[in-house]
């Protein structure tokens, strides 16, 4: 049964859907299908990291003792968000994983009554709750708020590692997420700017000087 079929039973039921920032979901998949991902994802991984091997550079210094990874043996960031660019850029579908949610639920038609998001989830779950008056059956709960915070600094980890050109790019892919959801991205921006400034500083400083004759 579709969500408006359901919509249409009387007394119509509460209906909601829960979202996430698009760059904390993208990091999320990342982590889980590609660095630690099973066997059904090497393949992907693999391609990957063939297409842009200019973009292999781009391991961060620290990504050993940060990732606790075993091996650079992967596809950098860089490499998984050029990989949802051009499939973008070519019209071929995303994976269900980091696909826009705009295309894989589409909120719009749908009208949903609530739209939760993980980053406030204690009062938007124990909201939908007590709204749908269910409270005696499921009990309203706290989460963990130290989770939210380390997730938070594993997404500008990540994030912070893309060049300008390229986070812009996707900002595009998932516009309508972030406008839809309301969710920000200049931190993002800000960061990526500060280091890109600070890495092209660095470069000049290592230019031998030319005296003069």
């Amino acid at each position: 049964m579709t969500v408006d079929a359901t919509r249409r039973v009387e007394p119509p039921p509460l209906t909601f859907i829960i979202v996430r920032h698009p760059f904390a979901r993208l990091v999320s998949a990342f982590r889980d299908k590609i660095l630690r991902g099973t066997s059904f994802y090497r393949p992907l991984a693999k391609s990957m990291m063939m297409r842009h091997t200019e973009l292999y550079e781009q391991h961060p210094a620290d990504w050993h003792d940060f990732l606790k990874v075993k091996s650079l043996d992967m596809p950098t960031f860089a490499q998984f968000v050029q990989y949802i660019i051009d499939e973008r850029k070519h019209r071929r579908p995303l994976n269900e994983h980091w696909v826009p949610m705009n295309d894989f639920c589409t909120p719009c038609p749908n009208r949903f009554d609530i739209i939760a998001k993980v980053e406030t989830l204690d009062e938007d779950g124990n909201y939908i709750i007590y709204k749908s008056g269910v409270q005696d059956i499921i009990r309203p709960r706290v989460l963990n708020k130290a989770e939210g915070k380390s997730s938070d600094k594993l997404t500008e980890y990540f994030i912070c590692q893309l060049k300008e050109p390229q986070l812009m790019k996707l900002i595009e892919v998932y516009k309508y997420d972030l406008e839809i959801f309301d969710y920000d991205v200049q931190k993002y921006l800000d960061c990526v700017r500060a280091k890109n400034s600070s890495d092209s500083k660095a470069a000049t400083s290592r230019k031998p000087s030319r005296k003069p004759r």
